[in-house]
């Protein structure tokens, strides 16, 4: 039986571990979560994200359902560190475009460039076998990917335990008054 199948148009490109320059293409608040949706902006994966989104039926008024969870950073600003991360990524896009100034509207971020690293994942597979993919990304600046100055190896995490919980090391002596409030 003869099938016109173009396989060309359904081969998948995966996103190796690596640094990219990255260009904001979308931002959402959600409670007090910000949310920066961004696409490569050059190179061989250039606009990967936005080729999936409209593969999965994305119309040209957004709909962040659609768009791929690798190419989105989440900022829940009820954590510290995240006001930290999101200085940090204001930082890098002021940084990597010269007209870009933080004017406390986050729709002021679309359309800037903004350096992207995806680091490598180690993980063990549903069968027991280690594999490498991609981790979800961080942002730096784009003179740090143009100058190669970031790191891709994963953070090593100990197979082991932090603490036994069989047998914790506590002082076996220790009465209420003991503790300091």
């Amino acid at each position: 039986m003869q099938l016109n199948f173009n396989r060309k148009e359904y081969e998948r490109k995966f996103l190796q571990p690596g640094g990219y320059v990255g260009k904001i293409v979308a931002t959402g608040i959600e409670g007090e979560t910000v949310k920066v949706f961004f696409d490569i902006a050059q190179g061989e994966f250039k606009d990967i994200y936005l080729k999936e989104y409209q593969q999965a039926g994305g119309e040209k008024t957004f709909d962040s359902t659609k768009w791929n969870k690798k190419a989105v950073v989440n900022f829940n600003f009820q954590y510290t560190g995240a006001k930290y991360a999101f200085a940090d990524l204001l930082n890098y896009l002021e940084e990597s475009n010269q007209t870009f100034k933080w004017n406390n509207d986050t729709n002021d971020l679309k359309n800037h460039l903004v350096g992207v690293v995806y680091k490598k994942n180690v993980y063990i597979d549903k069968f027991g076998d280690e594999k490498e993919g991609t981790d979800f990304p961080s942002f730096t600046t784009v003179k740090s990917i143009a100058e190669h100055k970031y790191s891709i190896e994963p953070t090593k995490q100990s197979k082991e335990p932090a603490t036994s919980m069989e047998k914790p090391n506590l002082p076996t002596d220790l009465v209420p008054d003991d503790i300091q409030f």
